[in-house]
């Protein structure tokens, strides 16, 4: 009866494995139209009991069902789509936007999705301040400017509004970081990340170099999620979803056999 009650918790635990692979799945294709954002995969990992309890030369440990090992994030780059506003920016390459909300707290984002506020902040939808390589909010003079350019290196120049001409000096400067391991970044939703133990932030830098990818003006770069591959793992994970539930059935129809022997 060991093996049977064995044989109901292995297949309990690969239903719950496999259902939060489906919730995976299904967060991934709900997120197919959200801006850069990254599709994440789940991994396996198999439970062990004890040693065999027969006498035998095998030192296997006896399988004890499985359980989601991580779930890790595809940083692979999402298709730029064009807008019409100079302060939609999507990074070509490595790197992340930094923001900061109103207590001071910095996330990390690749959605690009800008504009300025009334008082000439470069913000988020959210309101939080897009930083510049120094680690300052962005907030550019609308009385004297009547327009703005984004150069590949994250430069922001302005049209003065008497004149028409761009300026020859740069308002600002986008600043950029990158991590050692990015699957260290802690998701907090909104398109953002906070800075996780082992992710190994570096310094900031300009857009171009160190490594960093340069910004586009006019673009936002989309979600990296493949439709047809997700509701393929959604097809496959239904299946084994399906065969462990068959695994139950299967045992506890044995058992009652076992029961009714007995009685």
């Amino acid at each position: 009866m060991a093996g049977l009650g064995t044989a109901m918790y292995n297949g309990v635990s690969g239903l719950r494995s496999f259902s939060t692979a489906i919730s995976v799945v299904s967060d991934n294709i709900a997120n197919a139209g959200t801006t850069a954002f990254k599709s994440n995969e789940i991994r396996f990992a198999d439970l062990v009991s004890s040693y065999y309890s027969t006498i035998s030369s095998f030192n296997d440990r006896e399988g004890a069902g499985s359980y989601p090992l991580a779930i890790l994030t595809d940083w692979g780059q999402g298709p730029m789509i064009n807008t019409s506003k100079w302060s939609d920016m999507a990074i070509n390459g490595e790197g992340f936007f930094v923001v900061r909300d109103a207590q001071g707290n910095n996330f990390y984002t690749r959605d690009g999705s800008f504009y300025v506020n009334a008082n000439g902040e470069l913000v988020n939808y959210l309101g939080y301040s897009l930083l510049d390589v120094g680690g300052n909010p962005i907030t550019l003079d609308l009385d004297q400017y009547s327009g703005f350019v984004v150069n590949s290196n994250g430069e922001i120049y302005g049209i003065e509004a008497a004149t028409g001409n761009m300026s020859t000096d740069p308002l600002a400067t986008i600043g950029l970081v990158t991590f050692r391991d990015p699957n260290g970044l802690i998701r907090v939703g909104n398109n953002l990340y906070r800075e996780g133990p082992n992710s190994g932030r570096q310094d900031p830098a300009q857009p171009g170099t160190n490594g960093l990818g340069t910004i586009m003006s006019y673009t936002i770069e989309g979600s990296n999620v493949d439709l047809s591959e997700e509701l393929v793992n959604m097809v496959i994970y239904q299946a084994n979803f399906n065969a462990n539930s068959k695994v139950i059935t299967t045992a506890a129809d044995m058992l009652n056999t076992a029961v009714n022997i007995v009685r």
